[in-house]
């Protein structure tokens, strides 16, 4: 965790024992705290499962298909034209 954010908020955790005792020596290993060492790994994995969630891929037809249709929309219909004339849409 970067020096400069301050840790205001706190995460419990229940874990076996040998967990405990193998997050223990990785965190020696690595010269770190549980926590920080715990803290690190898991943002890193946090990070990673959000980015996984936000993208998607398509095979190659697929892809081509959605590109296709992205670079000449249909012409707006009313009804869509008369959602994009409202205020406060």
């Amino acid at each position: 965790m970067h020096a400069s954010i301050k840790a205001d908020a706190r995460i419990e955790l229940r874990a076996s024992r040998p967990a405990k005792d193998l997050l223990e020596r990785a965190a020696r290993l690595a010269n770190k705290t549980i926590s920080a060492c715990v803290l690190e790994t898991m943002l890193k994995r946090a990070e990673e499962e959000v980015t996984q969630s936000q993208t998607f891929t398509l095979k190659e037809q697929d892809s081509a298909a959605f590109l296709a249709a992205i670079s000449s929309p249909p012409e707006p219909n009313k009804e869509l034209r008369r959602f994009f004339a409202q205020t406060n849409p």
